[in-house]
């Protein structure tokens, strides 16, 4: 399946460029969560289920009118709310990262 193998790649894809800075941990663990239900992955899988949480945090700034994106100019008080949430995001996906890297990389 072509598009299994794709999938596969984009996934390991997104979580190394979170890993490497290139992408914020906000909006990687969206991605993350379109390419889990695409590809299928087990709704409890455990490298999966904290990027659920990730973006339901990212959803909570969007419905209260933050605009984020990776290169997005924000106020100060909205500023403050996306680096607290990167920061958490980061911190509670790293280790999910690493391992969907090393997952799906071959």
């Amino acid at each position: 399946m072509e598009n299994s193998s794709v999938n596969r790649k984009d996934i390991a894809l997104i979580a190394q460029n979170m890993l490497d800075g290139n992408l914020n941990y906000l909006l990687g663990a969206e991605q993350l969560v379109a390419l889990r239900d695409d590809f299928g992955v087990y709704a409890n899988d455990p490298d999966f289920v904290v990027f659920i949480a990730v973006s339901s945090e990212l959803e909570v700034l969007r419905n209260n009118g933050v605009a984020v994106g990776e290169s997005s100019a924000y106020s100060a008080s909205d500023a403050s709310k996306v680096s607290e949430s990167l920061a958490w995001a980061r911190d509670i996906s790293l280790s999910q990262c690493e391992s969907l890297v090393k997952r799906y990389s071959s």
